[in-house]
């Protein structure tokens, strides 16, 4: 805020301003006190607000660096502030914080004679408490004939329904079964007889999480 030069509206050394005698004493005292009044109403009226609106200015400059120099020190040590990541600055997958959780995954066939387990991946967002899976199986089994796998880690969340479906390719059904309080197993089932035929088994599951969080 500019602060414009100041300048009284008349001076002493004007004659008919102020007359050299003057016999009335409230106008003595008038011309006396009219200069200070001037003064005192421009300080007030345009200086003050002015030193102010700096000294908000500073203050509000100086709560800001505050915040960004504690943002930072936060973020030095890990500690992300609220609301301060957009969708753009996210890695794909990001906001859900799918991780890949395979390595800490066993898949046991029931029967290995009749399951063979070809390849599998599994990925597991704690911000959504959800397991997803696919594995590639290689299947002998009669018509109508069942055939369980057990996983181990990564159990079923509290609360769920003892069986989901899954999605499998060709002419078998499957679905995910609680056993054992709330670990995981895969029912695959045959519409027809085959032998060694390769199939894919994709689904998911609420899950809590690891039974034990890394720290």
């Amino acid at each position: 805020m500019a602060i414009e030069q100041f300048s009284f509206s008349k001076t002493w050394r004007d004659r008919e301003a102020f007359p050299t005698y003057q016999n009335d004493e409230t106008q003595v005292r008038e011309d006396m006190q009219v200069l200070h009044d001037e003064l005192a109403a421009y300080v007030n009226g345009s200086v003050v607000p002015a030193v102010n609106a700096a000294a908000s200015a500073a203050q509000a400059a100086n709560a800001a660096a505050a915040a960004a120099q504690s943002a930072a020190e936060e973020a030095a040590l890990g500690q992300i502030p609220d609301d301060s990541l957009t969708a753009a600055k996210l890695a794909k997958g990001g906001a859900a914080g799918w991780e890949n959780v395979t390595s800490a995954i066993t898949l046991t066939p029931a029967e290995p004679s009749k399951l063979e387990v070809s390849s599998y991946a599994y990925r597991y967002s704690r911000t959504l408490d959800m397991v997803f899976f696919w594995v590639k199986l290689y299947v002998t089994a009669s018509a109508g004939e069942s055939l369980y796998l057990n996983q181990t880690g990564y159990d079923y969340g509290a609360g769920l329904p003892s069986m989901l479906p899954v999605t499998m390719l060709g002419r078998f059904t499957g679905c995910l079964r609680m056993y054992d309080g709330r670990k995981v197993q895969i029912q695959v089932s045959s519409e027809e007889t085959v032998s060694s035929k390769p199939t894919y088994i994709a689904g998911w599951y609420f899950c809590d999480g690891p039974e034990t969080e890394e720290t």
